[in-house]
């Protein structure tokens, strides 16, 4: 009677191991086929107005922004001329479907980071998930920066009501980013005629990874361009005029003398007006294997030909004599 007592239960024990086996090689397999990374709890630092969520995988990251974002806060301060009173909630998420859901916006996969203005937020992918690969890649303290100052934006824009223009916002957002890798689709379109007009990149969520970098690369040269034909305090002084009840248009008329696609004529006409040597320097990484290389080589070729040539030339005549 003992005996088969004990037999019972080490064949119950043995079955409530096996299930509890495939019940957890199950949840594995799961989480390889969707994409979610099973994680410990969030965690979070706080510091002066901004608080950062995330796991621990990415904890030095966290300490890092937190350092970056002091910097970024003053220096954001500074340039539009208001104290940001807020805390600034950034998120680290280590999923992609978290990143998306968290957001509530359609993002694109070559997206990396969101704001979320009307909650005070931005949302980062973390290093685990974030593709390394892509240009439009970039370190996490230009990010961070990037995404300020979309924040910053919609605080000085928020009590008219009116908005930017997308060419506009991303083009401040890379101007205070501090940016600072050369331009790597723009001469491209510039030889080829294909630069986008300034009003298509309100659709750059759209784009597919290299038209989306063209519409970054042409939104900062505007702001640039911008900046050089008026001012340093233009862009200030255009939102200053959005707040006293004027759209962007009359806005941009009333700082700048111009409108905006007179604006956007001049900004094409001096991009475009660069030397044809000056743009494809600016690439010539991209052809050098396929255009230089080839030509040295045909170069070097034609000289040793040359030289062989006249070596037997030379030879010929020595036996004539």
């Amino acid at each position: 009677m003992e005996i088969s007592f004990f037999k019972e239960k080490r064949r119950n024990l043995g079955s409530a191991f096996l299930l509890k086996n495939i019940f957890c090689l199950s949840i594995i397999i799961l989480s390889l086929i969707s994409g979610v990374v099973v994680s410990k709890e969030r965690e979070s630092i706080i510091s002066d107005r901004v608080v950062v969520s995330f796991y621990v995988a990415d904890s030095n990251l966290a300490q890092l922004l937190i350092r970056e974002f002091a910097n970024a806060l003053q220096e954001q301060e500074h340039f539009f001329g208001f104290v940001y009173q807020d805390t600034v909630k950034i998120y680290l998420e280590n999923s992609i479907s978290a990143f998306k859901s968290r957001s509530g916006a359609y993002i694109p996969d070559w997206g990396l980071a969101v704001a979320v203005p009307g909650e005070n937020a931005m949302i980062l992918k973390s290093p685990s998930v974030a593709d390394h690969e892509q240009y439009l890649f970039q370190p996490y303290e230009i990010i961070l920066r990037h995404e300020l100052s979309h924040l910053f934006l919609f605080r000085a824009l928020s009590e008219s009501g009116e908005t930017v223009p997308v060419w506009f916002n991303e083009g401040i957002a890379m101007l205070l980013s501090k940016e600072s890798r050369p331009y790597h689709v723009l001469p491209k379109a510039i030889l080829s005629d294909n630069l986008l007009d300034l009003d298509d990149i309100d659709y750059v969520l759209r784009f597919d990874p290299i038209r989306a970098q063209l519409a970054y690369e042409q939104s900062h040269s505007a702001i640039g361009f911008l900046i050089m034909v008026a001012g340093e305090d233009v862009i200030n002084k255009i939102l200053k005029t959005i707040r006293t009840g004027k759209n962007f248009n009359e806005a941009f008329t009333h700082s700048t003398g111009i409108n905006v696609y007179e604006f956007e004529k001049k900004w094409r006409d001096r991009v475009s007006g660069q030397s044809g040597i000056t743009i494809w320097l600016q690439y010539a990484d991209d052809f050098l294997w396929v255009v230089i290389i080839p030509i040295i080589l045909l170069l070097s070729w034609m000289g040793m030909r040359y030289r062989r040539k006249n070596i037997e030339r030379s030879w010929e005549e020595d036996e004539d004599a």
